[in-house]
């Protein structure tokens, strides 16, 4: 009897050091990989004022969480991720984690609406699940999506035009009962940078496309941000294309919004770099650029809203202008009433213009701004 004790002994000893290794190495694997584990711990075990507005990621069995978390964790977040786990993660849940884990998410959703749309092949339903979802992001990808995988959609660079036209998309109905026009030409814009590969002149170029110049310009931000995350993913980026925001650009103020920090080789400029360069430019780049100045400081904002004043003070009023919409008009989408008391900070001059973005948001085609958007070469 004494031996069989031993024998139990030994091999829960065995199995409980086996764990203990297990665990170990996995914690110096997320270690190596430079992973935030406190972020990754609240994600997994978020507080219960938090839990409550995340649902099914709650009700997703913990084992299941903690594969499909490390995985995310380690991998390059694409496409594959989440098709990999769709089967035992509802997409819900998985909306409910990039949340959790990014609260100002957006790109983070991109591949996850992809993957969706692959997933059911029903754009009405790829639609209804991703809904507005971090700010969008997720039916970028469901759209962009649609119209990459249309008949003909990448020859509509040699002069005909796709099965699936950009404005035939962004008329139906499953897209303009729930979003502006201008969000979907934003995620045609998208789809035309995967399509063209590293080339955003291509796909910029069947952004006009567009009958409407505003969609046009929503649609170059979304080739844009598409180009920046492929510029981002590139390990030797600065060697391997120029920077793109250049005096030829049609919309400077499209590329400056994501692009700006990249206008030097070190990718964190201080600040006095940015306002230098933005200022050293000519009108319509200086513009553009303020622009992306005020978008590159919407987390500071965010945290300390009177600081809008301070980031968008200088240059001239167009330059003020659309520095306050790219800070305020993302923001708005995540928290108006925050975006709201931003605008409140600032002097009465540019209230009225900051107050329309806060509460107009994203994707206006008729602001009255827009001509500074538009603006000729």
């Amino acid at each position: 009897m004494a031996t069989a004790h031993k024998k139990i002994l030994l091999i829960f000893s065995v199995v409980v050091l086996g764990t203990a290794l297990l665990f170990a190495a996995g914690l110096a694997l997320l270690y190596h990989q430079k992973v935030d584990l406190r972020a990754l711990a609240h994600t997994l075990l978020p507080p219960a004022a938090k839990a409550e507005h995340f649902p099914d990621w709650q009700q997703t069995p913990i084992l299941t969480r903690i594969r499909f978390a490390v995985n995310y964790e380690i991998s390059h977040k694409g496409e594959s991720i989440y098709a990999r786990y769709l089967g035992s993660v509802t997409p819900a849940a998985m909306l409910d984690f990039v949340e959790l884990r990014h609260p100002f998410c957006h790109s983070e959703a991109h591949d996850l609406g992809v993957a969706i749309m692959a997933q059911t092949q029903d754009v009405v339903k790829a639609m209804d699940t991703c809904d507005t979802r971090c700010t969008n992001g997720c039916m970028h990808g469901v759209l962009g999506q649609v119209f990459a995988q249309a008949p003909n959609a990448e020859g509509s660079s040699d002069g005909t035009d796709p099965a699936l036209s950009p404005d035939s998309l962004c008329t139906k109905v499953m897209v303009t009962q729930r979003h502006k026009p201008g969000n979907c030409a934003h995620a045609i814009g998208h789809a035309l940078m995967k399509l063209h590969a590293t080339k955003p002149e291509r796909a910029l170029t069947d952004c006009a496309k567009f009958t409407d110049r505003s969609m046009e310009y929503y649609c170059a931000t979304g080739v844009y941000m598409g180009y920046e995350e492929q510029w981002d993913s590139r390990a030797a980026h600065h060697t391997a294309a120029p920077f793109p925001c250049t005096a030829d650009t049609k919309f400077p103020a499209a590329c400056y919004r994501y692009f700006l920090r990249h206008f030097t080789e070190d990718d964190k400029p201080s600040d006095e770099q940015l306002l230098a360069h933005c200022l050293s430019l000519p009108d319509r780049r200086q513009m553009g650029c303020f622009h992306g100045l005020g978008r590159y400081f919407q987390s500071t904002v965010a945290k300390t809203p009177s600081a809008l004043h301070r980031v968008c003070e200088k240059g001239s009023d167009a330059d003020r202008v659309l520095c306050i919409e790219g800070a305020i008009e993302k923001l708005s989408d995540y928290d108006p009433a925050l975006a709201e008391r931003a605008c409140r900070s600032i002097g009465m001059k540019d209230q009225e213009i900051c107050l329309a973005a806060a509460h107009g948001g994203m994707y206006r085609l008729t602001k009255s701004t827009m001509t500074y958007y538009l603006v000729d070469r």
